[in-house]
C-alpha cells in the first residue's frame, strides 16, 4: 500500500485560509472514534482563501485540534508563517474517494 509521508507544514505552505467554523466534536459508535475525538476534540474548518498555485482556492479544509482556543472565526492563517504544532497528515479511503485527515495540537497564528 502506498502511504505518502508529508508533514502539515509541506501539506499546506502554499495557503492562506479563513477560520469559519469550529466546533466541538462529538463520538458516533458506528464510527469507533471516541479515542480519537477524545485527543482531538475540537474541529475547525478553514477555507482557502489563496493558493500560490492557483489549484485550491475555495476550497474547504478540516483540521482536528487538541485545542482551537487561541482561534475565532474570520481569523486569517498564512501557512507561510503559521504551524500546527505537532501536526501529522493522513490519507484515507472510502467509496473510491481518497480524503485527507489533518490533525495536530493547535494552530500557531501569527496575528
Amino acid at each position: 500500500m502506498f502511504k505518502p509521508n508529508l508533514t502539515t507544514h509541506e501539506l499546506l505552505q502554499d495557503y492562506t485560509a479563513k477560520v469559519v467554523e469550529i466546533t466541538t466534536r462529538k463520538a458516533k459508535k458506528e464510527f469507533n472514534n471516541s479515542t480519537d475525538v477524545s485527543e482531538f476534540p475540537s474541529l475547525v474548518k478553514l477555507v482557502i482563501t489563496n493558493d500560490t498555485k492557483n489549484i485550491n482556492d475555495g476550497q474547504t479544509i478540516f483540521v482536528k485540534l487538541k485545542s482551537a482556543d487561541n482561534l475565532t472565526i474570520g481569523d486569517i492563517i498564512d501557512f507561510q508563517s503559521a504551524q500546527i504544532v505537532n501536526g501529522v497528515v493522513h490519507f484515507w479511503a472510502r467509496k473510491g474517494y481518497v480524503n485527507v485527515s489533518i490533525k495536530g495540537d493547535t494552530i500557531n497564528v501569527v496575528k
